[in-house]
């Protein structure tokens, strides 16, 4: 069935149209537009979602619009608060009493920031995406597998370079994953069950929870003041924080940690692990 007949001006009317219903935001209407445009495009017919006309009557819309609530502003977690999980989870690492939670609830939270905070670190991380080399290897490295490459979903995990932390730049880093890895393991065999692939996973914990309480739970136990604002959410300029800023600044280091670091490939852990050990 061919789509009807219309031109920008119908395209206009449209978006005044969803403006009066006042469920769609401005700032969502592109994918209403492309759709028109692709069943054109399919019929072999001109796009009329689009042009001049059409944006105006899009930014017009935007003008008119207030936001129903205002959304709290996220802010980085400060390298001192990061730097304090991680003196935890290592004082953890070397007390074979500490509970386990609180040994999970810090390491995760420190290797999220050590990361850059993406979901192959929280809530997506399983057992074997990351890992340590072997004592006897030469060149020991903390190996983070990806199984994702962000905007390219459907590349083979196969395919993903391993992000790499030499061992001997973070030690102690490599020794708390080691540690918990192998409390986790005793656990799981004390509780008889079989433990999941979820790294984060620890006996009687409620996935639903794993990543919205660890950071919190460790801030509370540390008693580390927590602002509102701070979430699970990847923040990519989470180190660049002005007590971080002005540590770089005095050390002369500012432009070989520049602020472009943002994947998690091997070349931006190697900064962003260079600026842990300043910060730490």
């Amino acid at each position: 069935m061919e789509p009807l007949k219309c031109n920008v001006m119908h395209i206009v009317r449209y978006i005044a149209y969803l403006g009066t219903l006042g469920t769609i935001k401005a700032s969502s209407m592109q994918p209403y537009l492309s759709a028109i445009n692709r069943l054109y495009m399919d019929h072999k017919l001109q796009q009329v979602a689009l042009g001049p006309l059409v944006v105006d009557a899009v930014a017009g819309l935007a003008g008119m619009q207030q936001a129903i609530a205002t959304s709290s502003r996220r802010a980085p977690l400060p390298a001192a608060v990061a730097k304090a999980f991680h003196d935890k989870a290592g004082g953890q690492a070397a007390d074979i009493s500490a509970p386990l939670l609180l040994f999970r609830n810090n390491l995760s939270t420190i290797t999220s920031f050590m990361y850059f905070n993406r979901s192959d670190t929280t809530h997506s991380l399983h057992e074997g995406d990351l890992s340590v080399d072997p004592i006897e290897n030469s060149d020991r490295q903390i190996r983070l597998f990806p199984r994702q490459r962000k905007g390219q979903k459907r590349v083979a995990a196969t395919k993903i370079d391993a992000a790499l932390i030499p061992v001997d730049a973070h030690p102690r880093f490599a020794s708390m994953i080691i540690e918990f890895k192998r409390r986790r393991a005793d656990a799981y065999v004390a509780a008889g069950v079989k433990p999941p692939l979820q790294l984060w996973a620890i006996p009687g914990d409620r996935p639903s929870t794993w990543t919205s309480e660890y950071a919190r739970a460790a801030g509370i136990f540390m008693d580390v003041a927590q602002p509102s604002q701070w979430t699970s959410v990847r923040c990519k300029s989470h180190w660049r924080s002005s007590r971080t800023d002005s540590l770089l600044r005095r050390l002369g280091e500012k432009q070989r940690c520049g602020p472009r670091l943002h994947r998690p490939n091997s070349a931006t852990l190697k900064g962003g692990s260079f600026l842990l050990r300043l910060a730490f």
